[in-house]
């Protein structure tokens, strides 16, 4: 609890050593002794602490997550944990800078994470069931070339079982198509996505 792990990364699994501006895992806490959370960032540019990529809310809990997390200038990532847990990271893929032809893209990270929505911060209050709420975009961010975010949601103290979906603003035919968490009573629980951004941003 509270230990911070450097992970090296770049030149393992079939990961070039060079030109890797990020990495896409998927990352399991196994065993949780209790309530806490886990981080994963690029060593040492991030702040710790500052979001949550597991997140467990009682004992003996086994959790898994989708991350995409920047690679440090050193090759490595970090994980950070707030309670004692065994972790498991699997490697699926990494961004490139220069990406392979017919690549769609490429990941931008952010200088920092930014957080765009908490609901038990805001006058509004918690989202209630079956109602939607637009979230704010990213500030700095230019929209005219971005086709979508890689965001980490988390619904916390859900009062009964359900989902949450993220889904762009400008399509509601979408809603309700899949989700994006899924909950239990009272509980925490955090997922990433790759959500494509409405028109308007």
């Amino acid at each position: 609890a509270g230990e911070i792990r450097k992970l090296p990364i770049v030149g393992l699994a079939g990961i070039p050593p060079d030109d890797v501006t990020a990495v896409a895992l998927n990352v399991a806490v196994v065993d949780a002794e209790g309530p806490g959370w886990l981080q994963v960032l690029p060593t040492g540019e991030a702040t710790v602490g500052a979001y949550s990529n597991v997140n467990t809310d009682g004992p003996h809990q086994t959790r898994a997550n989708f991350v995409v997390v920047p690679v440090a200038a050193d090759g490595t990532i970090s994980l950070h944990t707030t309670t004692v847990t065994d972790v498991i990271v699997d490697l699926l893929g990494w961004f490139s800078t220069d990406p392979p032809e017919g690549a769609g893209g490429r990941f931008v990270p952010l200088p920092n994470a930014q957080r765009a929505l908490d609901t038990r911060l805001e006058a509004a209050g918690p989202l209630a069931a079956g109602t939607s709420r637009r979230v704010s975009w990213p500030v700095g961010v230019d929209h005219s070339d971005i086709a979508a975010l890689v965001v980490t949601v988390t619904g916390a103290g859900a009062t009964s079982e359900g989902w949450l979906q993220a889904y762009p603003a400008d399509r509601p035919s979408v809603m309700a198509t899949t989700s994006t968490v899924n909950m239990t009573a009272g509980g925490i629980v955090a997922n990433t996505a790759i959500v494509p951004v409405g028109g308007t941003g």
